[in-house]
């Protein structure tokens, strides 16, 4: 008769039964090859080869063959779950009350959370909370799983947890915590490849990009495109590990989104990328290719060289402002800025006509927070935009600053021939260093098509906001233009301007072919300003007759060209430029504003409008009753020269190391004495070197003193002249010393009572022998021998030896003579 029983219904017992009696080899080796069997089939399978009984107790099971070792994510099969009840829990067997199937299941949702340590910790957090005592944070000691209550033994074998997993979570418990959060949560790493390349395209970007004034984009030049930056990229980088392109471009939209390649249909592009680029897209022979992209790489290095020099510049007018002052002027896009501005155009107000704006922008770099001191100045186009425009804004923004103006001045400037790059604005700058503003005044003109910089960015600021905004109203603009940047811009309305332009015209020379250079340098020599002018940063300036070619220094008599023929009186005025009536269009504005526009512009500003039309005729279109006494020009000359004495409290260890870097090199003397041997003297050595003797086997510093006092060993000089430094070799006169030359290790010097001592750990050699660090005393108790000297004591220091530490054929020479010298003196006294 055959049996039928239910797995659930087993009461197992241990170590009575052989379970190798039981199962036959069959069945294992089945289940090995299907574990995917129906747990009740396979435990049907089992029953039916045997005599099995519900009394039977189990042994556990043990292979015959090796049973490879199960991962952590892998689940257990059913001789692992036999393996549990007979391994057991406790001494009440709790763990006998689940079937196979719900032993599984609870190991299965333990296997969900992954090999994750903290996806598994937290699994078992959350069944401690649902089983303990919420007030309390103590291990709870029954769990209850599909009804039936187990131990935490039995709980953790069901649910096949490690031992190291379940302990962590536990102690996490007993702290207090409830939810897991790794330290780590939302960073996101980045291999050294990705950072060095968003490093390069950050400093590439800025490099070679131009800032749009109308809108926040970065525009790299139109001969560039996505795949040569990627290889250029390659090409410089520094380890050699690079990323792929398609990473390359994913990182240029998520960090770069605002850097566009040029179209050529926002701004007048470089004349020589546009050509470079069209002819790269004709061209088919390999070897042109190469040629021509040899040339457009040259091209791209030269235009990140000007943009640099720019910006060395503005870095050391924030770093030193009493050093150097950097200006940069440009104007902004005329459409953008007519008012009012509406958001939001309609048919009716589109076509009305709108008060027409300029602002001229100016940027002063100093040291202030942010770097710079930003100005707009606001005319209704009633004046032209030529030389005068450049020169008022120039002269205003001199004298709003006149306290923090440098010895040197920096003026960055647009290619535009009619507002900047003129005779009148190169005699200008001649004048203000002619009148002593500035010691120095560069006059710099980035390539064509390549001049847009952070003054534009400043401008986009601007645009953008107003894209934005409503503006109904000329003082609603000055706050906008105020607020849209960071530092806040300076606002003025230019209501009246000199005419800079015709005071200067009869004092200047007519000037050919300057629209070539883009750098200009004015400096007096002599007296007499002169002008040089060069190509490129790294060119020489021209004309090159006051240039020492060998020395590279710029001669006293300065050979440049002269730009101011006569000097202007500075007592005289210039005359005020007259506005242009027609520019600005009174009667269509008194039309349009405020009555076309109607409800479209608020009642408030509709009156504003109405007042500003009144007065507009005379506020804007009328030059000034009377002329001032004195101008700016001559105001701000005034004050340049009362000034130019500077004090600075500093500490006395800096004004030493000032007094160093300053100290100008001595003039040598030679003073005629009479010898009583035939040894050649301290001077004739020093003749001879300075006369065309071998200067590669000098090897001394330029202060050598050839005075002596009559008092043995004291020089002529005060104390504070001997440039006796720590680290450096000295000769010194001892007359107790019979050996010749004394020569010491500076490794100390002090003031002591207005006399200065120097520490010397004395050296041991001679003139035909290697010096080396003299010591007393044997094996581990050798000691340096040291001596304390008085700094008059010293007749040469600065001395270097030679690589085997010897001196030189010369200082050989100079020093016999010099002790011949002092040895003689001392025995005639």
């Amino acid at each position: 008769m055959e049996k039928s029983v239910c797995i659930d219904d087993i009461s197992l017992d241990v170590h009575s039964v052989n379970v190798e009696d039981c199962i036959p080899q069959d069945v294992l080796a089945q289940e090995e090859q299907e574990r995917s069997l129906d747990i009740e089939q396979i435990m049907d399978n089992i029953y039916d080869h045997g005599d099995t009984d519900k009394s039977l107790e189990f042994e556990p099971i043990v292979h015959s063959t090796p049973v490879r070792s199960r991962s952590s994510t892998e689940a257990r099969d059913l001789l692992g779950v036999i393996n549990l009840y007979v391994q057991g829990c406790c001494a009440g067997k709790c763990i006998n009350n689940l079937s196979p199937n719900e032993i599984m299941l609870c190991e299965g949702k333990f296997k969900e959370r992954g090999d994750k340590s903290m996806n598994q910790q937290q699994f078992i957090l959350d069944k401690l909370v649902d089983h303990c005592d919420p007030s309390k944070s103590e291990i709870p000691v029954c769990f209850v799983i599909y009804g039936k209550s187990l131990c935490s033994v039995a709980w953790k074998l069901v649910h096949d947890i490690p031992d190291r997993i379940y302990n962590r979570a536990v102690s996490k418990f007993q702290e207090g915590k409830r939810t897991l959060v790794h330290g780590k949560t939302g960073h996101k790493w980045e291999l050294p490849k990705t950072k060095e390349a968003i490093g390069w395209m950050s400093a590439i970007f800025n490099r070679i990009g131009d800032k749009m004034p109308h809108k926040d984009k970065l525009i790299l030049p139109i001969t560039y495109d996505k795949t040569s930056l990627y290889k250029r990229m390659v090409a410089e980088s520094a380890t050699g590990e690079v990323i792929t392109y398609q990473h390359f471009c994913s990182l240029w939209m998520k960090n770069h989104s605002n850097v566009e390649i040029g179209k050529g249909n926002d701004f007048a592009v470089c004349s020589t990328c546009h050509d470079l680029t069209e002819q790269l897209q004709k061209t088919l022979l390999e070897k042109d290719k190469r040629e021509l992209r040899g040339m457009k790489k040259e091209h791209d290095e030269y235009i990140e060289q000007e943009r640099h020099h720019y910006y060395e510049a503005r870095a050391k007018a924030r770093d030193s402002p009493h050093e150097l002052t950097c200006i940069i002027i440009d104007g902004m896009d005329q459409s953008k800025t007519n008012l009012p501005h509406l958001v939001q155009k309609t048919k009716d107000t589109s076509s009305l006509e709108r008060m027409r704006t300029h602002i001229t922008g100016c940027f002063l770099h100093t040291d202030v927070p942010g770097g710079c001191i930003p100005y707009a100045f606001i005319d209704y186009h009633q004046f032209p935009h030529d030389t005068n425009l450049t020169l008022n804004t120039l002269l205003d923004v001199l004298l709003k600053n006149k306290e923090r103006l440098g010895r040197y001045l920096h003026l960055q400037l647009d290619n535009c021939g009619r507002e900047n790059k003129n005779k009148f604005v190169l005699g200008f700058c001649a004048l203000l260093v002619h009148l002593g503003i500035f010691e120095e005044v560069t006059l710099n003109f980035l390539p064509v098509g390549h001049t847009h910089e952070d003054i534009d960015q400043g401008f986009s600021r601007i645009s953008i906001k107003i894209r934005k905004s409503n503006v109904y109203f000329i003082e609603g603009f000055k706050d906008l233009i105020a607020t849209s940047y960071t530092p806040a811009y300076n606002v003025f309305e230019l209501l009246s301007m000199m005419d800079i332009r015709a005071w200067l015209s009869p004092h200047l020379p007519n000037i050919k072919y300057h629209s070539g250079p883009h750098y200009f340098r004015f400096r007096k020599y002599g007296g007499i300003v002169k002008m040089h002018y060069r190509d490129r940063v790294k060119s020489d300036w021209q004309p090159r007759a006051d240039i020492d070619t060998a020395s590279g220094s710029v001669d006293s008599t300065g050979d440049g060209l002269i730009i101011l023929e006569s000097i202007p009186d500075m007592t005289t005025v210039p005359e005020w430029v007259e506005p242009i009536p027609e520019r600005v269009n009174l009667p269509a504005l008194k039309v349009a504003l405020p009555h076309q526009y109607g409800e479209r512009i608020p009642e408030h500003d509709r009156i504003k409008w109405s007042e500003f039309l009144e007065s507009a005729q005379k506020r804007i279109l009328e030059v000034p009753d009377s002329k001032p006494s004195t101008w700016d020009l001559a105001t701000l000359a005034e004050f340049a020269n009362n000034r130019r004495v500077e004090t600075t409290d500093v500490s006395p260890g800096v004004s030493s190391i000032m007094r160093k870097m300053t100290k100008t090199m001595r003039t040598v003397e030679v003073v005629p004495k009479k010898k009583k041997r035939q040894l050649a003297t301290a001077n004739d050595i020093v003749n001879t070197l300075v006369s065309g003797g071998n200067e590669e086997e000098v090897q001394m510093e330029e202060d050598i003193h050839l005075e002596v006092q009559e008092e043995i060993g004291v020089h002529v000089e005060e104390v504070e002249e001997f440039d006796i430094t720590i680290d450096s070799i000295v000769a010194f006169y001892d007359e107790r010393e019979s050996a010749r030359p004394c020569l010491g290790h500076v490794v100390e010097v002090k003031t002591e009572d207005d006399i200065t001592w120097m520490n010397l750990h004395l050296l041991q050699g001679g003139y035909k022998k290697a010096f080396k660090l003299a010591q007393n005393g044997v094996g581990k108790n050798r000691k340096p021998v040291m001596q304390w000297f008085d700094v008059k004591a010293a007749i040469c220091w600065n001395i270097v030896l030679t690589k085997a530490n010897r001196l030189s054929p010369q200082m050989v020479k100079y020093l016999q003579a010099l002790y011949s010298e002092l040895e003689d003196g001392h025995s005639s006294d």
